[in-house]
């Protein structure tokens, strides 16, 4: 396999990809192989590869296609082979497939597939949480930004913090009050069978007095009935046969031999049912007699006013929860994005050759690797490009030339405004102001193409900043108009003693 890759002109750094067959290089490819430049045919050459043999040739040019400084017409490549064309300079290179294996030191075993496994117990928790707990987020990964799974995986933290957490700290109160509600309700039960036990032993059935109840503020219903099931109290359904879920349920629980004589069940969350077996004593037997039996439904308030309370509480909880996690998750966002920017920043100064290597600022192993990548593919850029002995010593910092740039911009005759590198504003004369409605105070560091109102006008200064530097510093310009009057804008770029830009200077004249 080979690919071609930039080492001067405006395809510099850029690596193109050879594919078996023909492979077309002009400006009307439309694929990854376009050469936008001046003195570039439409089809300018093509490269075939085929049996791994490599070839060349040019489809009648203007300019002419140039193999180690040679005009040719068809000839075979080899690799280290340079190619000239208008604006562009190629290197043949042949790429050879590399398998890179990456390890941990602290592991020891390989599987069958020859997976490096841990053998510590550490080791081995974090290799299963990475390999199989997260296989399924690596998944969503694919369809969703990992900022968005950062914050939907805090969300569930959250749901999942309140319902482990809120749960056992309120179930011991919630404990508590339902314990106090039913000791409360066997009370009332008790009442009954101390008032009525024995009238139901006699089976005086009319001097029965549950009359209380009727009182007791959150008694739902009750039911005092005999062993087979026949109402004695409440009089309205006296001599009926109970049929409600709760009665019936209970007398067969309490006819069981091992029921002890209660019965308690919680019906919904505030709704409580009690029921106890009406015992006396027979003097004649000498044993404790069932002579019926006494049911309860009972909603008191306590328990009425927990559930609301319950509801307030995982609400407050959720809210609180929320925004706490939101905070935190996004600290660990920008906090790995600003690592991913200074990668990227650095990446960028190095292939300008304005540093001599990337070298993060900020710690991060698990991206040490991805720095060590990068610094070896612009080694071998500037290898190929022959910058590999280039004195970084003599690269010159932006600051002395912006300075004095933006001195000769107090002395200037008309509008302009002093740019850096990255298109930042450094400098606006009072001209400058009042043609672009903007003020120097409030735009010095700010991006031109974010201070701007005017897009196209931005994107206009923009691309004359790059026509100026990539044609060495000479003067570009470009009629625009700004707020119904025509403006001949221009901008030279002033380059330092390394050769590379260090500022921008920009004019508006109108043009009458």
């Amino acid at each position: 396999m080979y690919k071609l890759v930039g080492i001067g002109g405006r395809i510099r750094g850029r690596e193109f990809s050879l594919n078996n067959g023909e492979n077309f290089f002009g400006r009307s490819v439309n694929d990854e192989n376009n050469l936008e430049f001046e003195g570039i045919s439409k089809k300018h050459f093509a490269i075939r590869f085929e049996d791994e043999v490599l070839s060349i040739e040019d489809l009648k040019s203007s300019n002419g296609t140039f193999v180690n400084n040679e005009l040719i017409t068809i000839k075979t490549l080899e690799a280290g082979d340079t190619i000239a064309v208008p604006n562009a300079i190629f290197k043949v290179v042949k790429v050879h497939k590399k398998i890179v294996k990456m390890y941990d030191q602290n592991l020891a075993n390989q599987n069958n597939d020859g997976e490096v496994l841990p053998d510590d117990l550490a080791g081995k928790v974090k290799y299963q949480f990475a390999k199989k707990l997260m296989a399924p987020i690596y998944s969503l990964n694919k369809s969703y930004e990992w900022s968005s799974l950062i914050f939907m995986t805090f969300f569930v933290f959250v749901i999942v913090n309140i319902l482990l957490i809120m749960e056992s700290t309120l179930s011991t109160s919630n404990r508590a009050i339902l314990n106090e509600a039913l000791l409360r309700g066997e009370q009332y039960v008790d009442e009954v069978i101390r008032k009525n036990a024995a009238l139901m032993a006699n089976k005086d059935y009319q001097q029965m007095d549950v009359s209380f109840l009727e009182r007791v503020n959150g008694i739902q219903d009750y039911s005092v009935f005999d062993t087979k099931g026949r109402i004695l109290r409440p009089i309205d359904r006296e001599n009926s046969i109970i049929n409600d879920p709760f009665p019936v349920k209970a007398k067969e629980y309490l006819d069981r031999r091992d029921s002890q004589g209660l019965y308690r069940s919680k019906i919904t969350d505030s709704r409580l049912g009690i029921a106890k077996v009406i015992e006396i004593y027979n003097p004649e037997r000498q044993t404790e007699e069932v002579v019926g039996y006494v049911s309860l439904i009972y909603e008191p308030s306590s328990l009425r006013e927990m559930a609301s309370q319950n509801r307030v509480v995982y609400l407050e909880a959720l809210i609180v929860s929320t925004i706490v996690g939101m905070f935190f998750c996004a600290i660990i966002y920008y906090l790995t994005r600003n690592i991913i920017i200074d990668l990227i920043e650095k990446i960028d100064s190095a292939q300008s050759n304005k540093i001599k290597e990337v070298k993060l600022e900020y710690m991060m192993e698990e991206i040490t690797p991805l720095q060590s990548i990068a610094n070896d593919m612009i080694f071998k850029v500037r290898e190929l490009s022959g910058d590999e002995n280039l004195d970084f010593d003599e690269v010159e910092d932006d600051s002395r030339y912006l300075t004095s740039l933006a001195e000769v911009l107090k002395g200037f005759p008309g509008p302009g405004v002093v740019l850096n590198t990255d298109k930042n504003i450094i400098s606006l004369n009072q001209e400058g102001e009042d043609v672009l409605g903007i003020r120097e105070a409030m735009s010095q560091g700010v991006a031109i193409e974010e201070i701007l109102r005017d897009q196209g006008l931005a994107a206009t200064i923009i691309s004359l900043c790059d026509q100026s530097a990539e044609q060495d510093g000479r003067h570009a310009s470009e009629l625009y108009e700004i707020s119904g009057t025509d403006f001949r804008i221009g901008v030279v770029t002033f380059l330092g003693k390394d050769s590379f830009p260090k500022g921008y200077l920009v004019s508006f004249m109108k043009d009458y």
